[in-house]
């Protein structure tokens, strides 16, 4: 399995719906996911040192995350996310080749 991101997802401020694609079609990936944990609404990938962590906020958002040296930072604090209420239910598949989360 590999846990291909886009090089926007990993630079300061992310990607934004607004803003056109790079030039570049050059895909980067932090490699074959290598680890898998649950816990309530928060799902970790790991990919060798790099972590993904995908946050269910409600039925319809979540949140991803990227630590390509697995250590995540919240410099802003609660300055810019409000808190958004109990987190959903939410289930989780290993289909082989991927896995599918889902809430619900």
């Amino acid at each position: 399995m590999l846990l291909g991101l886009l090089a926007a997802l990993m630079g300061p401020g992310g990607a934004h719906a607004d803003e056109a694609p790079p030039e570049s079609t050059e895909t980067i990936t932090v490699g074959d996911v290598t680890g898998f944990r649950a816990d309530g609404a928060v799902y970790r990938l790991t990919a060798g040192q790099a972590e993904a962590r995908v946050s269910f906020v409600s039925d319809e958002t979540f949140r991803i995350e990227l630590a390509p040296d697995g250590k995540f930072t919240d410099p802003t604090g609660d300055d810019i996310v409000l808190p958004q209420g109990e987190p959903p239910r939410t289930r989780w598949k290993e289909l082989g080749d991927r896995y599918e989360l889902s809430t619900g």
